[in-house]
């Protein structure tokens, strides 16, 4: 594999932020204003009445999908996303109830130690 510089990595964000994904999920700050809102209503009524809360990688899925949502609200039926989501909901199906190594103590991220 080719090393890049960190010209190559800066010109591929820059073409990122503002080609084709501005045109299909909005304006970066409308886009991550629309997943703030998202996200914090889901992390406040996740944590309601848990002083201990902590986010699960069920949690982390779940809210992936709302960055999708959050972006189909500019371009509904967008197909990479509907494809994201779908994803997301696998991954968020294969790792419910699945140990937290920082919850029970597993550091090493074994699901046996």
């Amino acid at each position: 594999m080719e090393e890049l510089g960190y010209e190559e990595l800066l010109g591929a964000a820059a073409e990122n932020v503002g080609g084709d994904r501005r045109e299909a999920y909005g304006s970066p700050f409308d886009n991550h204003k629309r997943i703030a809102w998202l996200w914090t209503f889901y992390l406040m009524e996740r944590a309601r009445g848990n002083k201990e809360f902590e986010l699960t990688p069920s949690d982390v899925a779940a809210m992936m999908i709302l960055l999708k949502i959050a972006r189909l609200v500019h371009t509904p039926g967008h197909f990479d996303s509907l494809v994201d989501i779908a994803g997301y909901a696998a991954v968020a199906w294969e790792v419910e109830d699945k140990p937290s190594e920082y919850r029970d103590g597993n550091k090493h991220g074994n699901e046996e130690n």
